[in-house]
């Protein structure tokens, strides 16, 4: 054991994975708080697993793509239950559940270059991933999306290996069938590529039903609830889709140049920290991937069928208003892609050099201006006042996230019918009115005001 633990010490890349990983820690954890948006995902997340730590199990996770979609499976709200018993309730849990995953992605690619041999290659990618304000933002925003690069990346492992034993099998299939508990944009995916392992005639049936029994048991609580609500999630699926074969969508080139536009703004974020939108990125990260079909390289062509069968399915929802995140999951094989395509250390070392400092010139570590340290300090004002409370909102949608919980949890008692009336607005001037009465200013805590109005002093 001696030996081997000397081994590991002196291994310089076992030492360089330990920095970057804690580097990657320590930028995504430091002013949490002030960082850590809670919002209307947030919020409905907070309100799920305090049902399920209340004994009310779900079967069902967030819905996919607005009111009008399917619910996805509820693995992530299970993911977020031992941070939220842990720190007994406190909304930070969530983002620092969020991190942890992130770390377990960069963990993992540690292993994968391992694995691959490529110890150089994947320490740079790392770096970037690491490093990058882009994702480390991300990474700071607790909801189902988090799950992504982790996805991506067991996805990928599988996607390289070249054999895959029983237990491999049945877990790929599981992997795969995961896709519908974190994201509608990866549900093509995880139907599709697990059809690759099926093209070769050797034991295509056994590896067919291994797939298969893996990808049942991802289901199985989105199942369980159709067979005993009627099939409910199911037509909401089918009404989904059709509904998006209906849409009046713009034109084919139309949805193309806006989906590259979008791609080639991701590819900036990550690489230089800022989101700047490039039709060029993008169709340059598009003709990488295509280049890398004609690969001999297992990781390569891989690389190349995630980025592409991603952006087709992406254009295929026909909906121009499509936020950037749908084509995460072609993050980490464009940089594997990128890495490869450039070989020389020279050059991959001035590539990551530069990437680091652009990214350094974009960190802010100022609070903003909803972050949850400023609901804190909002309702910490109210909860100074020591006396039952009739509360108030009026915020943009999703502004109120993470205030009803701060006021359970600061132990604030809210009774409709006090005559201390509280409010919590966004309005940036003008009086403070609650009934059309005026209210005093208990303060400004970022971008929230709180007032307050005694029923009494009428």
């Amino acid at each position: 054991m001696k030996k081997c633990f000397l081994q590991v010490i002196t291994n310089k890349w076992y030492v360089l994975w330990v920095v970057i990983v804690i580097s990657a820690s320590l930028l995504r954890f430091h002013n949490l708080e002030n960082q850590a948006p809670f919002d209307w995902d947030q919020n409905r997340d907070y309100h799920k697993v305090s049902a399920i730590m209340g004994g009310k199990l779900t079967l069902l996770g967030p819905i996919a793509k607005g009111d009008t979609g399917f619910y996805l499976g509820p693995l992530y709200y299970y993911l977020l239950a031992p941070g939220y018993l842990i720190t007994n309730g406190n909304p930070l849990s969530f983002p620092t559940t969020s991190i942890m995953l992130d770390l377990l992605f960069l963990t993992l690619l540690f292993f994968i270059a391992k694995k691959l041999k490529s110890p150089f290659i994947y320490t740079m990618i790392a770096l970037i991933w690491a490093l990058s304000n882009f994702t480390i933002k991300n990474s700071q925003i607790s909801w189902n999306v988090s799950l992504l690069p982790l996805w991506s990346l067991l996805m990928y492992y599988f996607a390289i290996s070249s054999s895959l034993s029983t237990l491999k099998l049945v877990l790929y299939g599981l992997v795969a069938g995961l896709s519908w508990h974190i994201h509608a944009s990866l549900l093509p995916l995880g139907l599709i590529l697990p059809i690759f392992f099926t093209n070769s005639p050797h034991k295509i049936i056994r590896r067919c039903l291994l797939l298969a029994l893996g990808y049942l048991l991802a289901l199985t609580p989105l199942l369980f609830f159709d067979l005993r609500h009627a099939f409910f999630n199911s037509r909401l699926l089918f009404d989904f889709v059709d509904n998006t074969h209906k849409l009046a969508a713009p034109s084919l080139p139309t949805l193309i140049l806006d989906a590259t536009t979008k791609l080639g703004k991701n590819t900036l974020g990550i690489l230089t920290g800022q989101l700047t939108p490039s039709f060029f990125v993008g169709a340059l990260v598009l003709l990488l991937a295509t280049w890398s079909l004609f690969s001999k390289i297992t990781t390569l062509i891989w690389s190349g069928i995630i980025i592409l069968l991603n952006f087709i399915m992406v254009v295929m929802l026909k909906d121009l208003r499509f936020p950037e995140y749908y084509l995460a999951v072609g993050q980490l094989p464009f940089l594997v892609i990128l890495f490869h395509f450039l070989k020389h250390r020279i050059i991959l070392i001035t590539l990551v050099a530069t990437s680091l400092f652009l990214n350094i010139q974009t960190y802010d570590f100022t609070p903003t201006s909803y972050a949850l340290t400023n609901k804190r300090l909002a309702v910490q004002a109210v909860a100074n006042l020591q006396t039952p409370v009739d509360i108030r909102y009026e915020l943009s949608p999703g502004r109120e996230g993470g205030l009803a919980p701060l006021l359970k949890l600061n132990q604030v008692e809210v009774v409709e019918s006090s005559p201390t009336k509280i409010i919590f607005t966004d309005q940036t001037d003008g009086p403070l009115l609650i009934g059309g009465e005026l209210a005093v200013e208990l303060g400004r805590f970022g971008g929230i005001r709180v007032g307050k109005y005694e029923l009494y002093n009428r």
